[in-house]
């Protein structure tokens, strides 16, 4: 359905930091759809991003939907904030509230408060006959399994395929270039991980057309044009450094110790081959302006001189010209060297590909994982999204949490859905905040959050949720106060380094200061800068200090259930469990603590 500028109903977007009341207003938004229209469980589909929160978002809407409908105190703030949403009486609000609890828990099928990964299972199941997808067909999630299985049978099965086996053969002589060692197996897991990402996943059929294109030859002969422009443009960046090396050496004089510092070794590491786009050293600076900044303080007249007139006559001219050649040529030179050192890597990577999708044929599996780029070339190009269709449902109102943490691919599925949806009805929100982006390891991009309104598609009504309810009024405060400055610390040292402020990070971080909810001035923070030296050595330092901080606590009130250690390794956890256990009357209780 086409709108114009005008119809196009409002997408709510909340910009909400942590503690600031996301599943309220949520809850809150998908009661008062509920209650202006109690029929409306069957048009609204609420996806997050854990399991969890799904039961917990479902858990909230249905005990504050039975508190609205029998008058629970615990029930009065979402009670108003219905009323206000909905301009509906309070009798009216009570009855369809009950209403809707009843039709959701006897249609609980079309409580569709989903994680994404179910959603969109869901939409495949339903497409299994356009997909030719088999009815007892496996879906799998483990996909670091089943990938270094494929692996493990790609390499048993080498003697077979040569052309493989060359793959990995110079993949083996890049690891052992780059002093990695030759035992590859485990880093060709790990980088055939790659398989399952979302920019993978879009080329993959681009490069699955070069591989074949000419024959099969179009690597080999890529390969060969990029080795020799590469080689072209290394003799164009070496040969002015090896003429002044050599202009140097005529003059019979040690210059290593009568050159400006830095200057001779700079031209000899250069005339050697040694190549890098590191900004050019001060001292070369100034010996590019003039010849007589060639010499060292302590070179005497005679050599001064002397150096002097072979900078003159053509030193400073091949000197200019080095630099000059560097400045217009690295960065095509280290495009060579780059795409040269992972060509090799991109063949094998595309072999691995064909290994897992081989050995899903086999075990009839489909991978979780590849859900969203196989709903993802279905979607493209389609005016009107029929796969939605087929789930059975009209969905006329979306909202997604934890948007920070979708991923492009994901993004583009749901674009279209969205579209369809504000074309009927208004009431479809995004909830997300771009500081609590954690899940780039499942491709989340906090770019598109942050360029949301800038999306053509939408006319975005942005809101803010700036009070923090979870936390005490002190914490808030220090919260407040440090990534401020944190962000203005980072902005300065950018802006130093380019020349323009950093728009990026000033836009996700201003938002960052909250306002309390509480009275009362409670909230305890203290930091402590730990040494790392022979005489005290961080570990243990550490270990005594949260031993002592523990005890004081313990000793102030706070009850040891109150309590948690948050380290960034779990490796670290049971060298913390054992130290309690030695030197302190409490215990420590978690899975790696017992271990």
């Amino acid at each position: 359905m086409t709108t114009t500028t005008k119809q196009r109903r409002p997408l709510t977007v909340y910009k909400a930091s942590a503690g600031s009341g996301k599943t309220f207003t949520l809850a809150v938004e998908y009661i008062s759809l509920l209650v202006s229209d109690p029929e409306n469980y069957r048009h609204i589909l609420a996806v997050t991003f854990t399991n969890k929160a799904t039961q917990e978002m479902k858990l909230r809407i249905l005990s504050q939907l039975y508190g609205i409908a029998n008058s629970l105190p615990g029930s009065d703030t979402y009670m108003e904030k219905v009323m206000e949403q909905t301009g509906l009486g309070a009798m009216a609000v009570r009855t369809n509230a009950r209403q809707a609890l009843s039709l959701l828990t006897h249609h609980y099928n079309f409580f569709r408060v989903q994680t994404i990964d179910a959603f969109f299972q869901g939409v495949l199941r339903n497409l299994a006959h356009e997909l030719d997808l088999t009815a007892n067909l496996r879906v799998d999630l483990n996909d670091n399994e089943v990938e270094g299985k494929a692996v493990d049978e790609m390499i048993e099965t080498l003697d077979a395929n040569p052309e493989v086996m060359g793959w990995v053969r110079d993949y083996i002589n890049q690891n052992i270039e780059d002093e990695q060692g030759w035992n590859v197996i485990g880093a060709i897991k790990k980088f055939g991980q790659n398989i399952f990402k979302d920019f993978y996943k879009d080329h993959e059929r681009e490069l699955n057309d070069l591989l074949a294109a000419e024959g099969g030859k179009f690597f080999s002969r890529y390969t060969a044009l990029l080795r020799s422009r590469r080689n072209t443009l290394r003799k164009q960046l070496v040969d002015p450094a090896r003429e002044l090396v050599a202009l140097t050496g005529q003059c019979h004089i040690d210059y290593a110790g009568l050159y400006r510092r830095g200057l001779y070794n700079y031209i000899v590491k250069r005339s050697k081959g040694t190549l890098d786009n590191e900004p050019t050293p001060a001292g070369v600076q100034k010996a590019l302006q003039d010849a007589s900044l060639w010499t060292a303080s302590k070179c005497g007249a005679a050599d001064k001189e002397t150096i002097k007139d072979m900078a003159n006559n053509g030193g400073l001219r091949l000197l200019q010209e080095m630099e000059t050649r560097r400045e217009e040529l690295w960065c095509e030179y280290n495009s060579c060297v780059q795409t040269l050192s992972h060509l090799s890597e991109l063949r094998l990577l595309n072999a691995i590909a064909k290994a897992v999708e081989e050995s899903n044929r086999n075990a009839n599996r489909f991978m979780l994982s590849d859900t969203q780029g196989l709903l993802h070339g279905m979607i493209q190009g389609s005016d009107t999204p029929f796969l939605y269709e087929k789930i059975g449902v009209q969905l006329r109102h979306i909202m997604i949490d934890e948007f920070q943490d979708t991923s492009r691919m994901q993004w583009e599925n749901f674009h279209l859905l969205l579209q369809e949806s504000l074309a009927q009805k208004e009431g479809s929100l995004i909830v997300g905040d771009i500081k609590q982006s954690i899940y780039r390891w499942r491709n989340g991009d906090w770019k598109i959050l942050a360029g949301l309104g800038n999306d053509p598609s939408f006319r975005i009504r942005e809101c803010s949720l700036g009070t923090n309810w979870r936390s005490e009024a002190n914490i808030i405060r220090f919260n407040n106060g440090l990534f401020t400055a944190a962000c203005q610390v980072l902005n300065d040292r950018y802006e130093a380094e380019q020349g323009d402020p950093c728009i990026q990070l000033l836009d996700a971080y201003s938002d960052v200061c909250q306002q309390t909810a509480r009275k009362d001035e409670k909230g305890y923070i203290k930091l402590t800068f730990l040494p790392d030296n022979k005489e005290e050595p961080y570990a243990e330092t550490m270990l005594q200090q949260l031993a002592e901080e523990t005890d004081a606590l313990i000793r102030k009130g706070i009850q040891t259930k109150d309590i948690a250690i948050l380290v960034r390794k779990n490796k670290t956890i049971p060298a913390i469990a054992d130290y309690f256990d030695k030197h302190t009357p409490y215990r420590i209780v978690s899975d790696e603590a017992v271990r």
